[in-house]
């Protein structure tokens, strides 16, 4: 896990379900208590959508990430 800012950031393992265009991150935030769900695009290099939510485990946080990703797809095609 890599440190950034006071962030512990996890990325996203890879997932063949889910393209290349959006790519979805998990962040835990020490001081908030809470995990920071990210989608980027990947052509763009901005965050699209970012919302912070609870979850159990690091494996939680980045499925949320992933189906938020998809979302993304899905209404991208």
């Amino acid at each position: 896990m890599n440190y950034y800012n006071g962030w512990m950031k996890k990325d996203s393992v890879k997932d063949y379900n889910v393209t290349k265009r959006f790519k979805g991150t998990a962040d835990f935030t020490k001081e908030r208590n809470v995990w920071c769900l990210r989608v980027t695009d990947t052509e763009t290099k901005k965050v699209v959508e970012k919302i912070e939510a609870q979850a159990r485990d690091v494996d939680t946080a980045i499925a949320r990430a992933k189906d938020m990703a998809r979302e993304w797809e899905k209404g991208d095609e």
